[in-house]
């Protein structure tokens, strides 16, 4: 029997089938008797109307606008990446069976419950619980709606929200009385029609329990489905059906198409199983307890997938990898910068002479030894002797501000800083605040340092011992130093020389800072296997038309580098090289971006790690066909499978695997794993947490990420407030931390913004304390003395307060984008006086998403970085036709110095232009 589910709800379906039943029977007792009438729908129809005039209506509506009021975030257990979703769904079905049937029906009226659809609905929030993380959560139930009506036929069930918070603490028969009172409470309200106004679409998951009374037809035995339309609004349907006389539930789940494909379905249903077979054998445990995972399907992730044993040098550090190389090819150049070279001998004899000084000096295993140098052959030089003598470097990028610089030397208690001249007054007046801490000049005292031993030292140096400390951004205002030991390091390069692989013949572009731990494959990885290092200066690696020359003049097969360096290279017009390698990581590589450096190289890796398990833990080679090459923006990263040696694990918030296809927390242990952070006990403890696997270490990331069924993993983005901008990590609560430090600050949020592709950058939105008048210029200088030029703020708003979620929370989604330039925000805007200016206004405006500049604005303060500038700089030759560097911009970073450079420019062209007409005037004229 087919039936319209407008006329028809399944009650009235059962009414129908019973009056057919005795009308039949009649029939064939030949008896012409017939029941009464049967009550008609438009009664109900009459009092529906009476009902939406009473005071009752009102009080519905205010119970369910009140219940509503907030959105929740559901989007988490959907399991597939479809931009869009249809109404198609498909059904599989579940039978319990009559055994298993029974148990349910006697925990039920063992603890009190009111029907088996607490159960079930209790388990369909466990499930959802389980899937997504969220706390509190919501989903639709029906309520037949009928308490004056039960012998009408029509439609009268009605949707409502039922909506509980799960604690840690909470097990299954606390969380079912919790759903008993919230199904009870919304009974009571469910004649308002929900489904008819603006809050309907409050849950997408759908509970629906049908107790089946009518089993038999005329005397025969008959069996009762409700076969619904293969299309719904809703991403889950639920629907119990509840056969009395055979004594058995059936489930039938009906999935929506484009949230779940089949293989999810599949798991859903065996999961949702898993659970409720768990709490019907123990209805006391906790709710995070029980396993939804099959036996398999725990070892596939447990044990399968993190399969990465491999073999490696275990009792060697990294300097002695690269003197074992050394005797394998001395005359082979190892490293070049400029066009000068050293070979792999050179190499290590210049690093052994200064590892002797650096012994003189105290540098023994354990000892930290700054480096405070610019990129040449003497960083590579200076980074391999403080290895050979036993120490442990900590990087000091010269640009970072005074105050961060000396926190690091003191926290690190560094007693030997390696640096150059122009850097000495600097650091002495500035940064260095112990006498004892002993400055060595690499140009300064190089003829002191080259009358030192050359041989190989001995330091007494263990793979345990550490090889270097990296400070990362730290969320309470301070950064925190990474402590990584040699043995994680050598595990991590003789992986990267088998996956993706380096052989002597390589040439590597090393374009990272050193204060970024991914330089070290660029220079270490390399120097391992007998390839050879092109070191790229500061200026080059920041330019992509320099960059691009050095690619293809450098002979370079192989370069790592983050995003936002590639995107420099594409908007400089790089045409690619074919037998180039790319590794890409520091930040998400999204598909347009994939999908571009695939056509333009060999091959292209994207790498995902965090400084804390050493460079990369993860690595995919990207091909034509994988989700990073689909044009959508919004497909997920994919991060490929752990290195050799390492183990992931994405688990719950109770630390619990996840479900293949299931979103969860990335944990990272294995061989790659950090010492720890130094001098941060109670933070060691947060985030070096025990696995619940092996009772090993596993770092915890804080990064979101499901398994997919092949066993690669996509990364979602982050947990907490901690993002990438040009591959470094930072976290915004350390930019909040020093703005709240300022006199005329009340309260401040940093975001990022993205407004294009590869233009990720930070915005700092200001409520200024009452009655203050805040320049945002003193604020960008304010923030340059206490954090690194890539923590200061693009953009600063400022706001009379922040925008807030019902809840009370901080609503980021709601911040607006800077549209205001500080000189228009202050009202100090000094508009255009020249063409010249005008179009340079212009394509500022464009570049910088800009409503207006002003010609005294600075194209740095306001957002610009490396990347735009060669975007102005190619605009500026395409409509003025005339070519500037980017120098030129870094040197008159305003629209009125800049414009004056441009004039200055052309009348130099023009007078040149005039001498070269002269000469050839004069030679034509037989004057020359």
């Amino acid at each position: 029997m087919t039936v319209d589910h407008l006329i028809s709800d399944a009650w009235s379906t059962a009414i129908i089938l019973q009056k057919m039943s005795e009308y039949y029977r009649f029939s064939l007792e030949g008896k012409l008797e017939y029941t009464q009438p049967l009550p008609a729908y438009q009664d109900y129809v009459e009092y529906q109307q009476k009902y939406k005039l009473s005071e009752r209506y009102i009080i519905d509506e205010s119970y369910w606008k009140k219940k509503l009021a907030n959105s929740l975030n559901s989007s988490r257990f959907y399991q597939t990446n479809s931009s869009t979703i249809t109404t198609r769904n498909k059904l599989v079905s579940y039978d319990l069976g009559e055994e298993f049937s029974q148990q349910i029906k006697t925990i039920v009226n063992r603890k009190g419950l009111l029907s088996p659809a607490i159960i079930f609905s209790t388990i369909l929030f466990v499930y959802l619980h389980r899937l997504s993380g969220e706390e509190i959560l919501r989903m639709g139930s029906t309520f037949s709606n009928r308490s004056s009506f039960k012998e009408t036929i029509g439609l009268f069930i009605n949707t409502c929200a039922l909506q509980v918070e799960i604690t840690s603490k909470e097990t299954f028969i606390s969380l079912a009385r919790k759903v008993q009172i919230e199904t009870l409470e919304a009974a009571k309200h469910q004649n308002y029609p929900v489904r008819n106004t603006p809050i309907n679409k409050a849950y997408d998951v759908l509970f629906n329990y049908h107790n089946v009374t009518f089993t038999n037809f005329c005397g025969l035995p008959m069996e009762f489905n409700l076969n619904y339309s293969r299309h719904a609004s809703e991403r889950l349907i639920l629907q119990v059906q509840d056969f009395n006389a055979l004594n058995r539930f059936v489930l039938d789940f009906h999935f929506n198409c484009d949230a779940f494909n089949e293989q999810q379905r599949q798991r859903s249903v065996k999961h949702f199983v898993n659970l409720l077979k768990a709490f019907i054998g123990d209805s006391n445990q906790l709710i995070h307890q029980a396993s939804m995972l099959t036996t398999q399907e725990r070892n596939q992730l447990i044990v399968e997938w993190n399969h990465t044993q491999t073999e490696y040098p275990q009792e060697l550090c990294i300097h002695q990898l690269f003197e074992a190389q050394e005797k394998k090819t001395p005359e082979a150049v190892a490293v070049e910068f400029e066009g000068q070279q050293l070979t792999y001998q050179q190499l290590n004899s210049r690093a052994n002479q200064l590892a002797h000084h650096l012994q003189k000096l105290g540098v023994t295993p354990e000892v930290l030894v700054g480096i405070c140098l610019e990129r040449s052959l003497d960083l590579v030089v200076a980074l391999l002797a403080i290895l050979k003598a036993g120490g442990a470097y900590v990087p000091l990028d010269p640009f970072y501000p005074q105050e961060r610089l000396a926190y690091m030397l003191e926290d690190a208690e560094v007693q030997v800083v390696l640096t150059q001249q122009q850097w000495v007054a600097h650091l002495q007046e500035h940064v260095i605040k112990h006498e004892s801490t002993h400055l060595l000049c690499l140009d300064r005292d190089s003829e002191l340092i080259a009358k030192e031993n050359n041989n190989n030292p001995a330091s007494g140096v263990k793979p345990e011992n550490l090889a270097y400390l990296i400070y990362t951004s730290g969320s309470t205002g301070k950064p925190k130093g990474v402590q990584i030991p040699h043995q994680s390091v050598v595990n991590f390069l003789t992986s990267m020389s088998q996956r993706p692989g380096l052989t002597a013949k390589d040439i590597m572009l090393a374009v990272t800072s050193i204060s970024f731990d991914i330089a070290g494959l660029e220079l270490y990885l390399p120097l391992m296997v007998g390839a050879r290092v092109v070191v790229a200066s500061r200026e080059v690696a920041t330019f992509g038309p320099l960059l691009a020359k050095l690619i293809k003049n450098s002979g370079a097969t192989i370069m790592q580098a983050t995003p936002a360096t590639w995107y420099l290279l594409l908007a400089a017009g790089w045409e690619g090289k074919p037998r180039l390698k790319i590794l890409c990581g520091g930040e998400a590589l999204s598909p347009e971006l994939a999908k571009k450096l695939q056509q333009k190289a060999s091959s292209l890796w994207n790498m995902y790690g965090p400084t804390e398990t050493t460079i990369w833990s993860t690595l995919y080679q990207v091909s034509s066909q994988s989700n990073l090459c689909r044009p959508s923006q919004d497909a997920p990263e994919l991060i490929g499978r752990p290195i050799a040696n390492t183990q992931i694990y994405i688990l719950d918030y109770h630390l619990q695997p996840v479900p293949i296809g299931v979103t969860g927390e990335l944990y990272i242990g294995g061989a790659g794993l950090a010492r720890g952070y130094r001098n941060r006990p109670q933070l060691n403890q947060q985030k070096f947490i025990t696995s619940p696997v092996d009772k090993s270490k596993l770092y915890k990331t804080g990064d979101l990420a499901r398994y997919l069924p092949d066993g690669n993993i996509e990364f979602l983005g982050r947990i907490d407030n901690q993002v990438k901008i040009r591959g470094f990590r930072i976290e915004l609560g350390e930019i909040e931390a020093a703005l709240a430090k300022h006199p005329q600050v009340w309260e401040s949020v940093v975001v990022a913004r993205q407004e294009q592709p590869g233009d990720k950058r930070l915005v700092a939105y200001i409520v200024p304390q009452h009655e203050q008048k805040l320049a945002t210029d003193e604020l960008c200088c304010f923030l340059k003395q206490k954090l690194p030029y890539y923590m200061v703020p693009s953009a600063f708003v400022l706001l009379e307060a922040l925008p807030l979620t019902p809840n009370g929370k901080i609503n980021r989604r709601a911040l607006p984008a800077p549209k205001q330039s500080p000189s228009d925000l202050l009202g100090t805007l000094i508009a255009p006086r020249t063409p010249v200016e005008q179009k340079l206004a212009e394509i500022w405006s464009e570049v910088l998403h800009l409503e207006r500049v002003g010609i005294d604005d600075n194209f740095f303060e306001l957002g610009g970085n490396s990347l735009l500038a060669t975007q102005v700089i190619s605009r500026l030759s395409k409509t003025l036709g005339i070519e500037l560097s980017l120098h030129s911009l870094f040197e008159s970073p305003t629209i009125a110095e800049l414009a004056e450079c441009i004039e200055t420019v052309r009348w130099l062209t023009q007078q040149q232009q005039a001498a070269t007409d002269e000469t050839i005037s004069d030679y034509e004229g037989g004057k020359l």
